[in-house]
C-alpha cells in the first residue's frame, strides 16, 4: 500500500492506546480484542499499523499469534519494560548496560504476526510481579511506576503503531491501573448474562472513583464505551439483560455487538480470529461463520468510526 502512495491512516490521524477491560473474566474480551486488531490490520482502506499488547499474565492469545520465533528470540512483555530499569539482574536492564537506549529496545519488543501490518507483544504469568512490586513501593514510586509505561514506553510504540489494543486481565489490580493510565480509550465487553451484567454494572460505579485517585484523575480518557459480545438474538432472556444494560450504561453502550456463534470457539482452536478463517475449512457450520464475521465487521465499523471521531489531525486535509 505504501510502494503505490496509499494514503496512510497516520497523514490525518492521531495514534491511539485503547484498552479492553471487564473485572470479570469469560465475558469475550480477549476474543474481542484480538478479532477488532485482526479487522483493523485487514482494511486496506484504513492502512493502519496495529500493535496488540497481551497485558494479561494468564492470557495466551499474544504468544498464538506469532508467526515465527528463532532460538535467538528475546521475549520481553510491557511490564518486563516497566520494570526493567528497577531490576538489576533483568533482560531489560541488561540490554540497557550494554549500551542500547530504552528506545530502541521497546521499538524491537513487538512480534510479527501473520499479517505485515499486524504486530504483539505478549505476557507472561511473571508479570503478575507487578502487582508485587507496586505495594513495596513508597506512594511517590507507586505514582513513578503507574506512570511509566504512559510516559516511556508508550510513546515510543505509538511512533510506529496506529492503533494500540491492550488486553488486560479480569482484575482490578495495579496492573490495571497502569494500563488505564495509559489509555486514550476504555472499551469495556459484557455478555448479557445475569451475572455478568451485576458484574459490569459494580464495575462502572467504581470505575470513576478510582479515576478520581489516579495520578491522571481520568484526563487521559478521550473515549469509554461498553460492548455487548456473546449476544443470542434468539434468547428472550438474553435480550431482557440487554434491555437491563441499554438502561443503565445509556448512550455509552455501542448500538453493534457480537453475536454468540461456534465459529468463534472453532476459530480460537486453531489460534485464529473467525477473521482467519475459510468456509472450505469446514471448521464450523457457513451460517456460523458468517454471524461471527458479519457481527465483528460491523462493532468493528462503528468501532473505528469513533476512533476517528476524537483522533483526527487538525488542518489536514483528505
Amino acid at each position: 500500500m505504501d510502494a503505490l502512495g496509499y494514503p496512510k491512516y497516520r497523514d490525518h490521524y492521531f495514534s491511539r492506546a485503547i484498552v479492553t477491560q471487564n473485572h470479570k473474566g469469560g465475558t469475550g474480551k480477549s476474543t474481542t480484542s484480538v478479532a477488532l486488531a485482526v479487522a483493523a490490520a485487514l482494511d486496506l482502506q484504513l492502512n493502519a499499523r496495529v500493535l496488540m499488547i497481551e497485558w494479561d499474565p494468564q492470557g495466551s492469545i499474544g504468544s498464538s499469534m506469532i508467526q515465527s520465533v528463532s532460538e535467538d528470540d528475546v521475549f520481553l512483555t510491557a511490564i518486563d519494560a516497566i520494570l526493567g530499569i528497577y531490576e538489576e539482574n533483568s533482560e531489560y536492564k541488561k540490554y540497557l548496560d550494554s549500551g542500547f537506549s530504552e528506545e530502541e529496545i521497546i521499538t524491537n519488543m513487538p512480534f510479527s504476526t501473520h499479517l505485515p501490518n499486524l504486530d504483539v507483544i505478549t505476557a507472561f504469568p511473571t508479570d503478575a510481579r507487578f502487582k508485587d512490586k507496586y505495594w513495596q513501593c513508597s506512594r511517590e514510586e507507586r505514582t513513578s511506576l503507574l506512570l511509566r509505561f504512559k510516559e516511556v514506553i508508550l510513546p515510543v510504540l505509538k511512533q510506529n503503531y496506529d492503533l494500540i489494543i491492550i488486553d488486560t486481565p479480569p482484575e482490578d489490580s495495579p496492573l490495571i491501573w497502569a494500563a488505564d493510565e495509559a489509555a486514550d480509550g476504555i472499551l469495556v465487553a459484557v455478555s448479557p448474562r445475569e451475572y455478568d451484567y451485576a458484574s459490569t454494572t459494580d464495575f462502572m460505579l467504581t470505575i470513576s472513583e478510582r479515576f478520581k485517585q489516579s495520578p491522571s484523575k481520568g484526563d487521559n480518557l478521550k473515549w469509554f464505551k461498553v460492548l455487548a459480545v456473546n449476544v443470542d438474538d434468539k434468547s428472550p432472556y438474553e435480550r431482557i439483560v440487554l434491555d437491563k444494560l441499554i438502561r443503565t450504561v445509556q448512550d455509552l453502550l455501542m448500538s453493534a455487538n457480537i453475536k454468540n456463534s461456534e465459529a468463534f470457539k472453532a476459530a480460537a482452536s486453531k489460534g485464529r480470529t473467525v477473521l482467519d478463517i475459510k468456509k472450505s475449512e469446514e471448521l464450523c457450520s457457513a451460517k456460523q461463520l458468517d454471524v461471527a464475521e458479519e457481527s465483528v465487521l460491523q462493532v468493528y465499523q462503528q468501532f473505528i468510526n469513533e476512533i476517528k471521531s476524537f483522533s483526527a489531525k487538525q488542518g489536514v486535509n483528505a
